[in-house]
């Protein structure tokens, strides 16, 4: 499987209407154009802004599917002049390779933790296979829905996904972890190979498959 990661940037006050066009957007769509897999709006950091992952085959599949879409009358007549330039300013994709397998939660009510990673020139291959070691002690706080490497614009960048029932459980876990040895090692190994790190937590829209 691929993945992509698409993130609108909105203008202020259009969040709302860019969550509810998602669902126009999935009926446009459907399945045939890629699954969807998640909708979120982010509750910190660069807050005018939704993101979308869907998932594919593969790369090629994913190619076909989007020259089809183009072709979709609806998508380029009604759903696209909708949102640009009124409502979204702009668009960036992120294509993700998974590292570790897809893993929805079960339940619903979530939030999720977005964590990116960008790792020095070279060394993205070195960082996640220190993350993949690391990754049973990881899920003993909590568990892993995705984890992947970006390809194209930040071909060193990873994007790690985590679930949790409330923001108080997120902090939880972390303090859970900082308490860890190995974790505290990996941290300490890991963090060389690294130039910068970002934290978005997000909050699923109505229409997303991801509660």
């Amino acid at each position: 499987m691929i993945y992509e990661l698409r993130t609108h940037t909105i203008r202020p006050g259009s969040e709302q209407f860019v969550a509810d066009a998602v669902q126009l957007l999935k009926e446009i769509r459907g399945d045939s154009c890629g699954k969807l897999e998640g909708c979120w709006t982010p509750a910190t950091g660069h807050l005018n802004q939704i993101n979308v992952l869907w998932s594919f085959p593969d790369r090629n599949e994913r190619q076909r599917l989007r020259d089809e879409l183009l072709k979709n009358e609806r998508w380029t007549n009604e759903y696209l002049p909708m949102l640009v330039p009124k409502h979204v300013s702009c668009f960036k994709i992120r294509i993700l390779e998974p590292i570790v397998p897809f893993h929805p939660p079960a339940t619903e009510g979530n939030i999720y933790a977005l964590r990116t990673f960008r790792a020095l020139p070279g060394q993205v291959q070195k960082w996640v296979k220190m993350f993949q070691d690391i990754l049973p002690v990881r899920e003993r706080y909590s568990k892993n829905v995705g984890a992947w490497v970006a390809d194209g614009g930040n071909p060193d960048e990873t994007c790690l996904m985590y679930s949790y029932p409330s923001i108080e459980a997120l902090t939880e876990c972390h303090r859970k972890l900082l308490a860890d040895s190995a974790w505290n090692r990996f941290l300490e190994e890991s963090s060389k190979l690294l130039h910068d790190r970002y934290l978005t937590v997000l909050l699923p829209t109505s229409n997303s498959p991801m509660k």
